[in-house]
């Protein structure tokens, strides 16, 4: 008997059924002999109590005693009877469980990555150009926030107003309020001016900059070479050298999507924090006759300045190749 086959039918039955020892095959009411051969089709098989009529799903090896909801196995021995059993039955059934159970894990995670990679393929032969493309933005983007770090009192303060203000730029206000002898006196509070635009763009630094982002992800796609046979020859030769390293390749290649994602939102909420739009928003609060913060600032079309107003130096930030349309992401 096949046991993809079984395994793809009984997906297929379960679609239909709530109930797993109906598919054909299983051997109801019989335990298997301690020393029989066999191997696991399927494990992690729940089934919901609602839509059993309040029944709990049977196990071969406890004569088919009603005992399980979760984690159960559809097992094969080597005669090709089937088994339904509960989740930590086949431990203390079969001597080997334990060692078989892990082995299926393996060889569940290796398939799955294979056919992760083999999908990928093409994705990420084309990936390590697109990174190329998008790294141009990245170092600019770098670039105009290292400029803003050199005035860390306005980078220090829009970190707050994005960490702990949720955006909102404020500026002191008063009104009335009436006192415990019944005086209306006066009272100083803040309440937002407008909200700060692309600011979480500005807590992207070190490990979690674009650039590090970008040049961590394209070390891992440049292991599968420039072309379709240059990605299947590295593909066939890690199996070969040990068939393990493809599910870490995988969770390699996933990682490095994840980078890529990342970086590409961060370019975008950069894009939205260094715009025109938004400056003139913070231009409107830093002139603010009751701003918190006493900050000047200049826009021009291709460049950013901010300064604190007792500030020795003035850093112009140069902002015309970040703010040119991002590549479009391939990123699935």
């Amino acid at each position: 008997m096949d046991p993809e086959k079984i395994g793809r039918e009984f997906d297929d039955f379960r679609k239909s059924s709530y109930f797993p020892e109906d598919f054909r095959g299983i051997l109801n009411g019989i335990v298997p002999s301690k020393d029989r051969e066999i191997q696991i089709i399927r494990k992690n098989i729940n089934v919901d109590l609602k839509k059993r009529d309040g029944n709990y799903a049977p196990c071969n090896l406890c004569h088919t005693k009603a005992k399980w909801l979760r984690s159960g196995y559809l097992i094969l021995d080597e005669l090709g009877h089937l088994y339904l059993i509960g989740p930590d039955c086949g431990n203390g059934h079969f001597p080997d469980f334990v060692v078989i159970d892990h082995q299926f894990d393996k060889d569940t995670a290796y398939n799955r990555a294979y056919d992760f990679l083999l999908d990928e393929i093409t994705h990420i032969i084309h990936m390590v150009e697109y990174i190329r493309q998008l790294l141009p933005f990245a170092e600019t983007f770098e670039s105009a926030l290292s400029k803003l770090k050199k005035s860390s009192t306005v980078l220090d303060t829009f970190r707050k107003i994005v960490n702990k203000q949720d955006g909102n730029m404020l500026v002191y206000a008063r009104r009335q309020v009436i006192a415990a002898n019944g005086n209306a006196v006066p009272e100083e509070y803040l309440e937002t001016y407008g909200k700060l635009s692309g600011g979480n763009s500005l807590n992207a630094f070190g490990k979690n900059s674009p650039v590090s982002q970008l040049y961590d992800a394209i070390e891992i796609f440049k292991k599968f070479g420039h072309n379709e046979n240059t990605a299947f020859t590295f593909l066939a030769d890690t199996e070969a050298k040990n068939k393990d390293l493809i599910a870490e390749l995988a969770s390699e290649i996933r990682g490095a999507n994840a980078k890529v994602a990342e970086a590409y939102k961060t370019l975008e909420t950069a894009q939205i924090f260094f715009s025109v739009r938004n400056f003139n928003v913070i231009k409107g609060w830093v002139e603010h006759p009751d701003c918190p913060e006493d900050f000047e600032i200049e826009i021009q079309q291709n460049h950013r300045m901010i300064w604190a107003s007792n500030a020795r130096k003035h850093y112009r930030i140069d902002v015309q190749e970040l703010l040119k349309p991002l590549p479009s992401s391939p990123i699935r």
